[in-house]
Formats: structure tokens, C-alpha cells, sequence
């Protein structure tokens, strides 16, 4: 049986009395049997994300694991660490603590940086 990949999305908005919400899942069979999962330290040197032997992902998650209110920041960006380092402004996603991403079909260089330390959380399916 081949490993299966589930991926889920809701969106939901209400304020006095009225309500809109959206979900779309989708179910499909993962080709290969590359994952990775990595928790990451980033600084204020950035750093790249280890995609490891994963080359064609079709899910690629983060998620800042720091406290709600500690205010620490992590940029990403779909460039290499050096880059980043250089024009921070090339960041694509500003991820607040306790946010997160899934983005699909995406690219394997990819980096990330913190104005401060902040623990990043990333998941990397293959297709």
C-alpha cells in the first residue's frame, strides 16, 4: 500500500451573527517515500532549509513554535541564505509566533531567518 498524503485547509470568518467558511481537502497517494521533519534554531544569520533527499516536494509546511506574545519573527524566503542575509526585504513570508504555512509544488531552496533566535518547525513531503 503506498503512503498516503492528506492535506487540509479551512478558512473561516463570522462577526455579528454572519459567517463564511471555505475548506478544501485533497487525498492522494505519495509516489515516493521521502518525508522530512526538522526542527530548526534560526538566528540572525540566515540558514538554509534542509530539503535532504527530498527533490520534488508537494507540501512544504512551516511553523514558528515560539510563544504568541514573544514577538520573535522569522522571515522566509524562496532564495539562498546569502541572499537573504544581504536584503532581508526578499522575504516572501513574515511568520508571527504560532503561525504557520503550507505551501504546494514548491521549490527546494528555500531559507530562513530570525532577527533574534526563534525555533522553526518544517515537514517536507515528497510527491
Amino acid at each position: 500500500m503506498a503512503n498516503e498524503i492528506n492535506h487540509t485547509t479551512r478558512l473561516q470568518w463570522s462577526r455579528g451573527g454572519a459567517s463564511l467558511a471555505a475548506t478544501v481537502t485533497e487525498t492522494e497517494d505519495q509516489a515516493a517515500e521521502y518525508v522530512v521533519q526538522q526542527l530548526m534554531h534560526c538566528t540572525a544569520e540566515s540558514r538554509v532549509i534542509n530539503f535532504r533527499d527530498v527533490t520534488d516536494p508537494k507540501y512544504f509546511m512551516l511553523k514558528n513554535c515560539e510563544p504568541k506574545d514573544s514577538g520573535l519573527d522569522v522571515l522566509i524566503a524562496q532564495d539562498t541564505p546569502e541572499n537573504l542575509d544581504l536584503d532581508p526585504t526578499i522575504a516572501t513570508i513574515r511568520l508571527k509566533p504560532q503561525q504557520g504555512v503550507v505551501l504546494p509544488n514548491v521549490g527546494i531552496v528555500w531559507a530562513a531567518l530570525a532577527i533574534t533566535e526563534a525555533k522553526v518547525i518544517a515537514v517536507i513531503i515528497q510527491r
